[in-house]
């Protein structure tokens, strides 16, 4: 219903609401990464969610919103931020 809302509005053309329509989709595959650096080299729990009902979907959206990632506005080294501020 989202996704017809998305493409009435213009946001989505009619082959990206086709492509993000979920079809045939698997459960995500859940699997354990060592944390070396702890005792008894316990497991992170990770959940990958390739192949699943909205694989296609985080995709598009990824790339449709990278723009904002772009911005100049937004914080990636917190060093750089600091020294940024130091010089207000």
């Amino acid at each position: 219903m989202k996704l017809l809302h998305l493409k009435n509005i213009g946001f989505l053309t009619d082959s990206e609401y086709k492509f993000t329509q979920p079809v045939g989709s698997q459960p995500g595959k859940a699997y354990g990464l060592p944390k070396i650096d702890k005792d008894g080299v316990p497991l992170r729990s990770i959940i990958s969610a390739c192949g699943t009902f909205n694989d296609k979907l985080s995709k598009l959206l990824a790339n449709k919103l990278k723009h904002l990632r772009a911005s100049s506005t937004i914080v990636i080294n917190t060093f750089k931020f600091v020294k940024e501020l130091q010089h207000l």
